[in-house]
Order: C-alpha cells, then sequence, then structure tokens
C-alpha cells in the first residue's frame, strides 16, 4: 500500500510542471506586448519587454537578455508554426526628461535570425545570455539605450563573458 501512495505521489508531483503557453503574450510575465512587423522579403516577431523598474542599467540588461534566452526556446517549442526570419526584443527604460518628468519608452531592440535561434540547444542548459548576445543585432532607439549597453558591458563579468557583442561598443 506505502508503494502505491509513494507512486501516486510521484506521478501527481511530475504532472506538477509548468503549463504550456497558449499565447505568444503568455509565453512570458516580462512581455508587455508581442506584434509582427512585415518587411519587404520579411518578417520578424516583436516582443517588448517590461520597463526597467528602477534597475541600474546594467542589471536591467542583464535580465531583460537572460528573459530573452528564457522566452526562445519557448517559442521554438511551444510555437512551431510561427516562422518569422527575425525576433526582437524590444527593451523598455524610464527616462527622465530635463524638467524631472518621467516616461517609459522603448530605448533598445536587440534582434535575432531565427535560423540561428532554432539551431541553438536548449536541452543540455549551457546556452547562456552571454552566448545570445554574439547572436544578436542591436539597434539604439534612444540614447539611453546606448549608455545602457556601456554600463553593461563596463561590469568585469559582462565584459569578459560577453566579449563578442561588448567589442561592439568598446
Amino acid at each position: 500500500m506505502k508503494k502505491w501512495i509513494i507512486a501516486l505521489a510521484a506521478i501527481a508531483l511530475a504532472g506538477c510542471g509548468e503549463e504550456p503557453p497558449k499565447t505568444l503574450n503568455e509565453i512570458s510575465k516580462s512581455v508587455v506586448e508581442v506584434s509582427t512587423l512585415k518587411l519587404e522579403s520579411a518578417e520578424a516577431l516583436v516582443f517588448g519587454l517590461k520597463p526597467d523598474f528602477g534597475y541600474d542599467n546594467s542589471t536591467y540588461f542583464f535580465m531583460a537578455t537572460e528573459e530573452a534566452n528564457r522566452i526562445l526556446p519557448k517559442l521554438v517549442k511551444y510555437f512551431p508554426d510561427q516562422k518569422p526570419s527575425q525576433v526582437v526584443f524590444t527593451l523598455n527604460s524610464t527616462l527622465v526628461d530635463k524638467f524631472g518628468n518621467e516616461s517609459k519608452a522603448p530605448v533598445i531592440q536587440l534582434a535575432f535570425n531565427m535560423a540561428d535561434i532554432q539551431k541553438i540547444n536548449y536541452e543540455k542548459g549551457q546556452f547562456t545570455s552571454w552566448d545570445l548576445l554574439g547572436l544578436s543585432n542591436i539597434e539604439f532607439l534612444h540614447p539611453a539605450g546606448a549608455s545602457i549597453v556601456r554600463d553593461y558591458c563596463a561590469g568585469e563579468n559582462n565584459a569578459q563573458y560577453a566579449a563578442t557583442f561588448c567589442r561592439r561598443f568598446i
């Protein structure tokens, strides 16, 4: 009898995993919007991420790239019908104007080729956000975006482990 109870408990616990997202908006709590951008011969899937919430620049960028690295394998696994040529993450930040007024605005876009993302072996769990940045194309939507990346790359670990990415900004 004890063995049956243990077996049933193990089965019940095994079933208590993360439920697969039903929509792209449910792929992460950090996603505030998902849109599709059609270019001439390409299509981009754009994820808008939550603002920085008062973190310093380096921490915010690190957390945003970690989140991108959690979202991408879910995109490949749970939404195989999505075939954009690019996946783009828009990072929003809190900006303060010269009068002290705060606003939230997009400051950085990180773009990845979907063909590259599909090649990543996420099953091993060894592909880091630093590795992911090496595959990125970045666009600064506001001067604050460049400042965020400079602060990120000034960190010793980030400069070392994301060297391919950070060399572009030193």
